[in-house]
């Protein structure tokens, strides 16, 4: 059987008989530093077919039509790996007690991973973790990479390059799915037979004929290490088929349904090339067709077997038959992942960015298999949708940190009353916080708001007195109003507005964000959460464990970032403003207000409670205007009524005066 070799940096260049040179490179491509030859002979050798991706002949007069689109779907995570702990600045570089996490959302174990290798040395706290991934396609991405990773039986390189191409490419070589089954085997000898062993002990426990669907626990345990995973049946079928493919794509259908992929998820490359430079653009298009996360001139010769993952998750775009390919996976995938990667330094060239993040990702997992060995763990997978997430149980786990990342802009009510019931309160963890990520504060503005945006629109054409004219100049009338045109432009402006303005009007806006207006029809409470609290939650002011700005480049309008780092940003996967919210448990909610609350969150989405929020409160408005009117009037009846009694008692005077004068003038005749 063929050995999987560990990748390293190569020659990109062929010998005469076509097979990859595989010598050291020591000499980068001067024009696209993309890729590198082992001499000047290599060099001239690959230019025939190198040429087309090289800068010097790159150009980004792409057909096809530019949809002018806010953003597109993706299978991947839109933001980057969080250390959820920052344990040096929280429990302390000395602490060795018990830590519990709750992580949610999209390829949740990247957050574990990261998190990891930023305790400090002198900590050995002892950690508790509940993965929660929301798709079949991340169960089985943080099923095989928990495996993969806690094994201390094999290369850890290779085990490391074993979970990057699960998670992110599109094939692989066959050697390295053989390595993957012996790994898998030593923890289930035989996969199905474990599973049903399983069953079959838990039956007779769940099985008490009320009929709704049962979850199953297979667990191992080794060293400092303890995993439970806790899945359902149709969701250990599912990983039993990727250990086991029958079915699976022919090149020339994965082709066909990447490009329709492509098509149907991702920004058009017209659009894209216009923000990129053009060997960030070179990058992309080479993902784009083949899918595999390698160094830019690395052999793809080996890789001649379909991730298993791929055709059989059940997602939204079928591609033929029962399997399906996952809607989105063609978008990129880097924004798993910090910026920090690209200067990751892997050979000798520099504008290399999916090789960048390959020999980054493959560093960062050898480092967690080393470093896990130090702590005692226990991992636990499940994935259960929002109504059991919201189950209240009599003694709940408590958690010192639960990670809810983006769903919160999808129901922040809903993030809240999770945590409402499983944060560990301050009393007991002054440094317990529930994380979620925002990506709508920014650029979701009021009215109150709208001449600085009207501004900026002006300032696509005008001059902004700032860096950014150097960058990406204003746009001249007469070269249009096409995407591809304004878009440097505009993602520079908005670069420069004023993130913290707009977010704290947007967070303490109550039509949004009063969500005891949906909850509790006798409330009295008709401001934002973010100053009320909620459910016994309280917003931290300022964040503890992350940085509020995790993507932000400038931060006031006398900024001057270098060219590079705002080509970096310009050039970006997600360009939305991201901004981290953090919450503490002050306080427990009573059973009757927590049960409110999940019903509410439960039957209505986040627009609908806003919905209902906003009509209540231009309702409590429009009453307060109409008594406002009513006592102004009143008051304005009892002005013209003690003005007409003024009036009369002034006339009154006078008659009786005159009256009096009569009488007298009759007395002296």
């Amino acid at each position: 059987m063929e050995t999987y070799r560990i990748t390293r940096p190569i020659c990109a260049a062929k010998d005469e008989a076509g097979n990859p040179c595989g010598a050291t490179p020591v000499m980068p491509c001067l024009d696209c530093q993309l890729v590198a030859y082992c001499g000047n002979a290599c060099r001239a050798r690959h230019w025939p077919e190198h040429k087309f991706a090289c800068e010097t002949t790159h150009d980004h007069a792409y057909k096809g039509k530019g949809n002018d689109v806010d953003s597109y779907f993706t299978f991947w995570s839109n933001y980057a790996a969080t250390d959820l702990l920052n344990l040096e600045k929280n429990e302390g570089r000395f602490f060795d007690g018990n830590l519990s996490m709750f992580i949610q959302g999209q390829s949740t174990f990247r957050h574990f991973i990261y998190t990891l290798l930023k305790i400090p040395k002198t900590a050995k706290p002892v950690l508790r973790l509940a993965l929660n991934p929301t798709t079949p396609a991340h169960v089985c991405r943080d099923f095989f990479a928990i495996h993969l990773l806690f094994d201390r039986q094999h290369d850890p390189y290779l085990n490391a390059e074993a979970v990057i191409h699960l998670w992110y490419s599109a094939k692989l070589p066959l050697a390295l799915w053989r390595h993957i089954e012996v790994v898998m085997k030593r923890y289930y000898d035989d996969f199905d037979k474990c599973f049903e062993t399983a069953k079959r002990d838990q039956q007779s426990v769940y099985d008490d004929g009320v009929g709704y669907d049962v979850s199953y626990q297979m667990s191992w345990g080794g060293g400092h290490v303890k995993y439970v995973g806790n899945l359902f049946e149709h969701q250990w079928r599912l990983i039993s088929k990727v250990l086991k493919p029958t079915e699976q794509m022919s090149t020339d259908q994965a082709a066909i349904v990447r490009v329709l992929d492509a098509e149907k998820s991702c920004e058009p490359l017209k659009v894209a090339a216009s923000r990129m430079t053009p060997s960030r653009t070179a990058g992309l298009m080479k993902w784009r067709t083949d899918g595999l996360l390698l160094p830019f001139g690395h052999p793809t010769d080996g890789f001649d077997m379909p991730n298993p993952q791929v055709p059989l998750i059940v997602l939204r775009f079928t591609w033929v038959g029962d399997g399906c390919y996952p809607h989105g996976a063609t978008a990129e995938p880097i924004a798993e992942w910090p910026m920090e990667f690209l200067d990751f330094q892997a050979g000798p060239v520099q504008n290399d960015v999916y090789g960048k993040l390959f020999y980054y990702l493959r560093d960062t997992l050898v480092r967690f298999q080393e470093e896990s060995k130090r702590l005692s763990i226990m991992v636990g997978l499940t994935s259960v949708d929002m109504p059991m997430s919201l189950h209240r149980a009599p003694e709940p786990i408590m958690y010192d940190r639960i990670h809810m990342g983006d769903l919160w802009d999808f129901n922040p009510a809903c993030n809240l009353t999770i945590a409402a019931g499983n944060l560990r309160h301050q009393d007991q963890n002054p440094f317990a916080t529930m994380l979620a990520i925002c990506r709508l504060s920014v650029t979701n503005s009021d009215a109150g708001l709208q001449e600085e945006i009207c501004e900026e629109g002006y300032q696509t054409f005008e001059p902004s007195s700032t860096i950014l004219d150097d960058y990406a100049p204003p746009i001249k009338i007469e070269q249009g109003c096409e995407t591809e045109t304004v878009i440097r432009r505009r993602i520079g402006l908005l670069m420069w507005r004023n993130w913290d303005k707009f977010s704290e009007r947007f967070i303490h806006d109550a039509k949004l964000f009063a969500f005891y207006l949906s909850t509790d029809c006798e409330t009295d409470k008709e401001t934002s959460v973010f100053k009320t609290g909620f459910l016994g939650m309280e917003y931290k002011d300022k964040n503890t464990i992350t940085r509020r700005w995790p993507n932000r480049l400038v931060h006031s309008k006398s900024d001057e970032p270098s060219l590079r780092d705002f080509e970096r940003h310009v050039g970006w996967f997600d360009t939305m403003p991201q901004r981290w919210i953090e919450w503490k448990r002050v306080a427990d909610a009573d059973d009757n207000e927590w049960e409110m609350a999940r019903e509410c969150v439960l039957e209505s989405s986040w627009r609908e409670m806003a919905e209902m929020q906003a009509t209540i409160i231009d309702e409590e408005a429009q009453a307060v205007d109409e008594e406002e009117d009513l006592e102004k009037r009143i008051r304005e009846l009892l002005a013209e009524d003690a003005a007409d009694r003024e009036k009369s008692e002034k006339s009154g005077a006078a008659k009786t005066k005159a009256k009096a004068s009569k009488r007298k003038k009759g007395k002296k005749k």
